[in-house]
């Protein structure tokens, strides 16, 4: 099994670092949502109607700090921001009013790529109002009040007309920075963002607001601008507010700041990719050869071709390499790609009489088509099931040679392939599962080699992947309707939290503030460079397709999971892969060895093995899913601690003759 770490995110946004920087080991580090420390307290308030408002007398103090808004000053915070007022009629964003005040020419095509590139804004990052001064931190709500309570101080709201999420409000975590010493600020600011596990859902508008009854450091209520109260009344962008507040508990004498703001429909490109795929015609396997058997499995090689839909000259290393639409919305396909598949056939099992199940094993970064066998010791077919193995993109026959497949695959110094190289892998997935229910995979009988014709059953398609395919697996469970689960390992989700956690070999956020001219302890998961690449790499993070596994946006089927985390991973940052899990709805295995703020604030209690059909879809589905977390456990725990690998072969054995599968030792 190759040993050199596999990264856990796309790093395109370290394209602030060092040009020709390339390596993708992570450390645990930085500080998470459970550690976010606001020193607030829950608000009070009964849900009385919208005609009462907060009842708080606002004249009852004076001279206190002022929320910003005015929309003709200098500063990306001169109006509270994201906002739609930068949204354009095809949904693209200007970025160019982020700062950028060292004049990067990194930061100055990545906010370009971003304004064309980009249909909205993140779905995890965070919200800015600059301030006069900075507010009592106390004042703040709690995270779950934020959740919880319709007349707490600072709200995170869904405005999408018509929609079942409409009114929802999310758990927030703040901080607050006076500015000085970091120019990417204009002056005191406070920022608040989702709690990590909470995304926004795609393409839904949003309206975040601060309310007159908090107070700053004097214990004045906070004031509204002029500016603002006129706009409270006639800007087209807060439209959605007003109809908002029209049946809230708070009313529009209680709202001291406020912006609205569409976010960007990050699953959409895969959604295409799949209903391509879909209608598209698979052909058959090529140059089949048997290589051999051993006590458990047949081995077969062959190759097949599968639509790569990255655009340009491979690797892609300065330029190309993004998904090109046509104007029906299709994705263009820019190489029919020859792919070699390893096929591997139990020998020691009778086939079922609707066939194998099948795992299809996905790779980490700098890995190969034989790297199934060398991480799972060949324990899949072994326990009854079939398995296929690739090449990831960029690696083995689809590379260029000895290219970098670590730069080429997590490419920072060109985020149009490193926002693609993931969502092609998860396509690869997408036309593998594809294939097999096409009957592709399928063995005449051959008395000289594999004996016994081969089936590969359509109904028990399986996925195992590992740190890259981790990551690329997260995206095919929310748009593959055909797998029906699988095991994923190292996969972890916000780049924010990658890029300040990751330290080996290098301590990225180092680096990434040394460019922006910066100490690295002004970098945290608030800051505005931060949320301008999570905006970028939101098409690709997985937290944002997590929600889709047991919903599945695209149809077919919920998806049956089993976790691996290592708490001290060094490539995916834990609390990473705590927030795909949350996400998705997945709890926790007891004993749980890391607090995830939000398992609790979503009311997911950790379960205790055996597991079994412990999550029910809207459909009234048994779905079996649950994150194991290891303490001490490294990017490898799953393959080298003998419970953990034990929990995984069980699971998938289960797919044999459980009709739901168990997560169990």
């Amino acid at each position: 099994m190759l040993r050199r770490a596999r990264c856990a995110l796309p790093a395109l946004a370290l394209a602030l670092s060092t040009p020709g920087w390339a390596a993708c080991d992570s450390a645990p580090g930085g500080t998470s949502d459970a550690d976010v420390v606001t020193d607030t307290v829950a608000d009070g308030g009964d849900g009385t109607g919208p005609d009462e408002g907060l009842g708080v007398d606002y004249s009852a103090t004076s001279g206190g700090a002022v929320a910003r808004y005015e929309p003709d000053g200098a500063g990306f915070t001169r109006t509270p921001w994201p906002s739609d007022r930068y949204r354009r009629a095809d949904g693209t964003i200007d970025l160019s009013v982020m700062p950028n005040p060292i004049d990067s020419s990194f930061i100055t095509d990545y906010l370009t790529y971003g304004s064309e590139a980009v249909d909205g804004y993140s779905r995890n990052g965070s919200v800015y109002f600059e301030l006069s001064s900075l507010l009592d931190p106390a004042s703040l709500p709690s995270d779950a009040a934020a959740l919880t309570d319709p007349k707490a101080l600072a709200q995170l709201v869904d405005v999408t007309a018509g929609d079942p999420a409409y009114g929802q409000r999310f758990p927030l975590v703040f901080q607050q920075t006076d500015g000085a010493g970091d120019p990417y600020y204009v002056g005191p600011t406070l920022a608040m963002r989702p709690v990590y596990g909470f995304p926004l859902a795609d393409a839904h508008t949003y309206c975040a607001l601060l309310t007159r009854a908090l107070t700053d450091a004097g214990g004045a209520y906070l004031e509204r601008a002029p500016a603002f109260a006129a706009a409270l009344d006639d800007d087209p962008t807060l439209a959605p507010l007003r109809t908002w507040l029209a049946e809230a508990p708070i009313g529009r004498v209680d709202v001291a700041a406020a912006t609205c703001f569409t976010t960007q429909d990050a699953t959409r490109d895969m959604r295409r990719i799949q209903a391509y795929l879909d209608e598209s015609a698979t052909t058959p396997l090529f140059e089949v050869e048997y290589t051999g058997k051993t006590q458990y499995y047949y081995e077969v090689t062959a190759k097949y071709v599968a639509p790569n839909f990255q655009q340009g000259i491979k690797p892609y290393t300065d330029a190309g390499g993004d998904v090109v639409f046509d104007e029906a919305g299709q994705p263009v396909v820019q190489e029919l790609e020859t792919i070699r598949v390893r096929i591997l056939i139990p020998r020691s099992f009778t086939m079922p009489a609707d066939g194998w199940p099948v795992v299809l094993y996905s790779h980490g970064t700098g890995g190969s088509w034989q790297s199934c066998l060398d991480a799972t010791n060949g324990d899949v077919p072994k326990d009854g099931l079939a398995m296929l193995c690739i090449d990831q993109p960029l690696h083995g026959i689809r590379g260029v040679g000895d290219d970098d497949n670590y730069l080429n695959s997590f490419n920072f110094l060109n985020p149009r392939s490193g926002r693609m190289s993931f969502r092609q892998a998860a396509a690869d997935t997408i036309w593998l599962s594809h294939m097999v229910a096409d009957g592709r995979f399928d063995l005449k009988a051959d008395p000289d080699t594999w004996g016994k014709a081969v089936h590969l059953n359509p109904d028990k398609i399986l996925f195992f992947g590992h740190s890259h395919g981790g990551l690329s697996g997260v995206i095919a469970f929310g748009t593959d309707p055909r797998l029906a689960g699988g095991v994923l390992s190292g996969a972890s989700g916000v780049l924010i939290e990658t890029i300040l956690r990751r330290k080996d070999p290098l301590d990225i956020a180092s680096l990434v503030a040394a460019v922006l001219g910066l100490d690295a302890a002004q970098l945290d998961t608030f800051h505005p460079i931060m949320t301008v690449a999570q905006t970028l790499v939101d098409v690709t993070d997985p937290v944002n397709y997590a929600p889709y596994w047991l919903s599945p946006v695209t149809g077919g089927r919920a998806k049956h999971v089993f976790m691996t985390e290592g708490t001290e991973d060094e490539a995916s940052p834990s609390v990473g892969a705590d927030a795909v899990a949350a996400a998705a709805g997945i709890p926790l295995i007891a004993p749980v060895e890391q607090l995830s703020r939000a398992h609790e604030l979503r009311g997911l209690a950790a379960v205790t093995m055996p597991v079994s059909g412990n999550l029910v879809t809207a459909t009234g589905a048994r779905i079996t899913g649950g994150l194991k977390q290891y303490a001490g456990g490294d990017h490898f725990v799953a393959f080298d601690d003998p419970g953990a690998r034990l929990v995984w072969r069980n699971f998938l054995r289960g797919f044999r003759s459980l009709e739901v599968p168990v997560i169990t030792q």
